[in-house]
């Protein structure tokens, strides 16, 4: 695991990149579908588990081409990361060993997934 970290550090992501792995991504197809068609179930419990955790942010989350965005009010649009590559883009987040908010604040100018201040906050604890 730690092999797998270390070949992610200094791998910058493109927008080609992230493309590709949105194809490749099952669960961001089916995010894609319910978003693009408005397909949200009336419940959270009624939705298929792996779009549960974007239930709460459905209503602030758009289709531009192939690719999700999430843009809520007091944030910039953000692009929505297929599951592939948010350990790279943490690892990217991290590079500078800033503090938590440094990384925090990086991270909601442009990407975005759910539980992804979880996952910084993780990030910056293991430093």
């Amino acid at each position: 695991m730690v092999e797998a970290a270390e070949a992610d550090m200094g791998r910058v992501v493109d927008l080609q990149q992230v493309k590709d792995e949105t194809c490749r991504d099952e669960e961001y197809q089916l995010l894609h579908e319910c978003v693009a068609s408005n397909g949200w179930a009336d419940r959270k419990d009624l939705e298929p588990g792996t779009l549960q955790p974007y239930f709460r942010m459905r209503r602030h989350l758009s289709c531009q081409g192939d690719l999700v965005i999430y843009t809520c009010d007091e944030r910039a649009p953000c692009l929505v990361f297929p599951a592939s590559l948010r350990r790279t883009v943490l690892n990217n987040l991290h590079a500078g060993h800033q503090s938590r908010d440094s990384m925090l604040r990086r991270a909601r100018q442009s990407v975005y997934w759910p539980g992804i201040d979880a996952e910084v906050e993780q990030k910056r604890r293991q430093c």
